[in-house]
């Protein structure tokens, strides 16, 4: 998401706010944030191992091709000598709503959810939604959303509608987790500092460079920015940096 943009308006007023040697990755205020537990994520230390937990509503999949490269980036970037898996849980009813509010996603994840972090072990929550976001506006569908530090939404739908005969669904949708992914993992200066300036200004929260997965048009697809061209689906050196310099590979 651009401008209106979840991830940017809570984290752009609370950053400075954020614990960065809390365990659980909270704020004082207690509210779970994107980025949070950036430092958790990436490092060895508390957490040797990571699983990702993905329930989807039925009809609405994943694709293997998106879990596959989400559970990629993940071993690529974070310093796990446990190991990282991606697992798809379960196939859920469709709850029947069309709108997704922040409070909804996060009502859903609590009722669902069934890994924690326990031990040695964190633990990221996906959500495959049918419907759409709170936060869709005329000109832009929200793919995904950073709901909170260890919690992800997808909306298949604008996944599917942002498609085009050039740009398949599939790749719309690896580009879109891994962007998420990388707002967990406090990419741009929502959680881990940067190394160099490299935050778009006019999109908050996003790398300046449209081939790099955290541009902001990677969200949104909007042709305006991206064409008809497969949408990037990696972080740039600038992201690897930042990632680096916070306890990841």
């Amino acid at each position: 998401m651009s401008s209106p943009h979840l991830v940017c308006l809570v984290l752009a007023a609370a950053s400075s706010l954020f614990l960065s040697g809390c365990r659980d990755g909270r704020r004082a205020d207690g509210l779970d944030v994107p980025g949070a537990r950036a430092r958790a994520l990436l490092a060895a230390n508390p957490y040797e191992s990571l699983v990702v937990e993905v329930d989807a509503v039925v009809g609405h999949e994943p694709s293997p091709a998106a879990l596959a490269l989400l559970e990629r980036r993940l071993a690529e970037r974070c310093h796990k000598p446990g190991g990282v898996r991606v697992v798809l849980d379960e196939l859920l009813p469709d709850p029947g709503r069309q709108v997704w509010s922040l409070a909804d996603v996060r009502a859903f994840e609590a009722k669902h959810r069934q890994r924690r972090d326990r031990g040695s072990e964190a633990t990221l929550y996906v959500a495959y939604l049918a419907g759409r976001s709170s936060w869709d506006v005329e000109a832009e569908r929200v793919m995904g959303w950073a709901v909170s530090g260890s919690v992800i939404a997808l909306f298949p739908e604008a996944v599917a509608a942002n498609a085009t005969p050039e740009v398949p669904s599939e790749a719309v949708e690896s580009a879109t987790l891994v962007h998420e992914l990388g707002h967990l993992l406090g990419l741009v200066n929502m959680g881990i500092p940067m190394e160099a300036m490299h935050e778009d200004l006019r999109h908050l929260g996003h790398d300046q460079n449209p081939d790099c997965v955290m541009f902001h048009a990677v969200e949104t697809h909007r042709p305006a920015s991206l064409g008809d061209r497969l949408p990037p689906t990696d972080f740039d050196a600038a992201c690897v940096r930042d990632l680096r310099a916070a306890g990841g590979r």
